[in-house]
């Protein structure tokens, strides 16, 4: 005997298996096209991150903006795997990734970045920052000119690292920024102002949406910006040398650091404050700053962060206890 309520559940349910593998397979399958390994690898990676994302569409969370975020990722994505030609591909799976920074942030209540919010074609956005790769958490740059690099963190909702090499001659100047619809400011000064070589690591707080790079009378110059959990960060225990800028968490009791710069230029140390589990760039608590070569002492409690900012060739040394 024909039972209508039985089919219409088998139906709904053969509906339901198809869906989802037809969503598994557009995020899944197919190795994308001959733009080389390493970008084909980032997008099938890309790819994967679709394929594991926690976000229900008909949830509560599937408010129409994110909804517009969500679909635009997957779609970026099959423009990426699709696309004829290498800057093609890295366009689409840079506006791919960006969805995902705003979708996430939509989720959980964090102001959303502007420029993910502005969505041309692309060859309407020229980036000094393109990754060559497409690899997740690397930005690069060739040349002179300003560029603020979304940041995507490997842990979002927490304080992050940015980890830069600069080679050639050049100026290079470096300072964390926000920008989002209600709110855009430069976070302090220029954590880095250097002139050729460099290597040194950037502290980027919660409220931190985007990396401003600016290169000078660099024409043939190249940096990359690598973006790392706090996790990180050096660790002081008794003692640390440095000779460029540094995060660094403090392990030992509470007390004094002992600072001893030799530079040629202006520097500075902040101990950041841990607040709610979270740090941000106005809980400054202590810091001390100097031009030359010094010898200071500075508060300090467990678990700080220390953000050492050097604005020219020099050496430091961090000695824990009186």
């Amino acid at each position: 005997m024909f039972d209508p309520v039985f089919a219409f559940v088998i139906a709904l349910a053969v509906g339901v298996v198809l869906a989802v593998g037809f969503v598994l397979g557009r995020v899944t399958s197919r190795r994308p096209g001959p733009v080389g390994e390493r970008l084909a690898d980032s997008i099938t990676s890309f790819g994967e991150e679709l394929d594991v994302l926690s976000f229900d569409p008909s949830g509560p969370q599937a408010t129409p903006e994110a909804l517009e975020d969500y679909r635009f990722a997957l779609d970026a994505y099959d423009r990426a795997k699709t696309a004829a030609s290498a800057p093609d591909a890295l366009s689409a799976l840079k506006e791919g990734r960006a969805a995902l920074i705003r979708l996430e942030a939509r989720r959980n209540g964090r102001p959303v970045p502007i420029d993910a919010l502005e969505r041309r074609a692309p060859a309407r956005r020229p980036s000094r920052a393109e990754p060559s790769t497409g690899e997740r958490f690397v930005a690069t740059g060739r040349g002179n000119g300003t560029t603020e690099v979304l940041i995507d963190r490997p842990e979002p909702g927490r304080p992050a690292i940015a980890d830069l090499v600069f080679s050639g001659k050049g100026n290079l100047l470096v300072a964390g920024h926000v920008r989002t619809e209600a709110r855009i400011e430069t976070l302090d000064e220029p954590q880095v102002i250097w002139i050729d070589d460099y290597r040194g690591r950037v502290f980027l707080p919660v409220e931190c949406t985007h990396l401003k790079v600016r290169v000078e009378n660099g024409h043939s110059s190249t940096w990359t910006a690598r973006f790392l959990s706090i996790d990180h960060a050096a660790v002081l225990e008794r003692e640390l040398q440095g000779d460029c800028a540094e995060v660094v968490t403090y392990k030992g009791p509470p007390g004094k650091v002992t600072v001893q710069v030799r530079a040629e230029r202006s520097w500075e140390l902040k101990a950041v404050n841990e607040r709610n589990g979270d740090y941000a760039a106005r809980d400054y608590y202590a810091g001390v700053s100097d031009v030359g070569d010094s010898m200071l002492k500075m508060e300090v409690r467990p678990g700080d962060l220390l953000v050492m900012t050097m604005g020219g060739p020099g050496f430091w040394s961090l000695h824990a206890g009186d």
